[in-house]
């Protein structure tokens, strides 16, 4: 193979067309032969139908390009099904939050079946059946400031598979899209459906059309402000008339990255292991739902009827935790005198993003000097929630 400068051959191509090292023959048409500049150190070569000569430089994003957590709904902490309320509340799948406003009447919900290649889960949102609740249902993930820094300036591509539901109403089967950048640091979820962000501002506002089949779609922004220091994004539908048996939508694949040109799928964990520790910085739930006695951390009585647990977070929480919510907690000693647990409150002295303190109430039989284990009771439904989102 010959290296060097291309033969100025008449009618041919001509060296002059190249201005730097690995600039790149293309074309903008057929026997129209043109010049792509070469990237910046590190760039991915991508094809581009929307650019001139068919490709064009992105920066590398290959590892955490996808700045939505939880993007495939891998993960389910607080369980797969549940009923949306008027407050913008988790309850589903781990960084994801809905509501409906006014008195709501949908549910939110795991879906195994049927999906695109490549994807195990997806989110479905629905209007329960026969309602005539026609305020928008809605979802939503906030980033927190730590990982919205790095957009400033950019433009991002959001992109997502969708389908409607048998029944879907909203007017022109239309699906409302969202992409808002903040001003504050880490404030919370709950203030998107009144654009509540400090220096709220949208730089994705539009629809998409569903269709009973899935199709993927990719919404490119506006840039991004260079003070923007906190990022959203959310779906929603406004509904209209008397639900049918599946007025709903589901959503799979959503990817918020850095370019104007939409790459393939990834997690922003990598892994399921790591999409999982990317959720528990958020929000951690202690529960074995194959062992009805699963432990969760040691324990101290510190009076018949009150004691102390240490709970060993399995990541770095995002915040020492803020909240804690549990269901059917007990403590055991080595004779297996199994306690009921009434109540449980974070003891803030002993709280860090690594462990926790747990003070914990039971109604008697605490003994003096006797080490104790923090667990669930005889019910897989037991569990230890901590909590620490924004």
């Amino acid at each position: 193979m010959t290296i060097g400068r291309i033969p100025s051959i008449e009618g041919g191509i001509q060296p002059t067309i190249f201005d730097a090292k690995a600039d790149i023959l293309t074309a903008t048409a057929a026997d129209t032969p043109a010049r792509l500049a070469v990237g910046n150190n590190g760039d991915t070569l991508v094809a581009d139908s929307a650019a001139s000569t068919g490709l064009r430089w992105q920066a590398s994003q290959a590892a955490g390009k996808n700045y939505a957590i939880n993007g495939a709904f891998d993960v389910w902490q607080r369980g797969t099904s549940y009923n949306l309320t008027t407050t913008v509340a988790y309850g589903f799948a781990d960084r994801w939050a809905a509501n409906q406003d006014s008195t709501a009447a949908g549910v939110a919900s795991q879906v195994t079946t049927s999906l695109p290649e490549g994807f195990r889960y997806a989110l479905k949102l629905q209007r329960n059946s026969s309602s005539t609740n026609v305020n928008p249902i809605r979802t939503y993930q906030i980033l927190e400031t730590q990982n919205s820094i790095p957009l400033q300036g950019k433009v991002v591509t959001l992109s997502f598979w969708a389908k409607a539901g048998a029944n879907y109403s909203s007017a022109s089967s239309a699906l409302a899209v969202r992409v808002a950048t903040g001003t504050g640091t880490d404030q919370s979820v709950t203030t998107l459906p009144s654009g509540g962000l400090t220096g709220y501002a949208e730089v994705v506002s539009t629809t998409v059309t569903l269709t009973t089949s899935w199709q993927r779609f990719s919404l490119t922004s506006s840039a991004i402000s260079s003070s923007a220091t906190q990022a959203a994004f959310g779906f929603f539908f406004t509904p209209s008339g008397t639900a049918g048996a599946d007025d709903s939508f589901q959503i799979t694949g959503v990817q918020l990255e850095i370019g104007s040109v939409a790459t393939s799928f990834t997690r922003t964990g990598g892994t399921i292991q790591g999409e999982l520790a990317a959720c528990q910085r958020y929000y951690v739930r202690f529960n074995d739902p194959s062992n009805t006695r699963g432990n969760i951390g040691s324990a101290i009585r510190y009076s018949g009827t009150n004691g102390l647990a240490l709970v060993y977070l399995p990541v770095t929480m995002r915040v020492a935790p803020t909240a804690l919510e549990s269901a059917s907690l007990e403590v055991s000693d080595i004779e297996a005198t199994n306690i009921a647990i009434t109540a449980v409150t974070l003891a803030s002295t002993y709280a860090t993003n690594k462990t926790l303190g747990i003070d914990f109430t039971v109604a008697s039989g605490l003994v003096a000097n006797r080490p104790y284990f923090l667990r669930q009771a005889n019910t897989t439904a037991g569990y230890l929630g901590v909590i620490a989102e924004l």
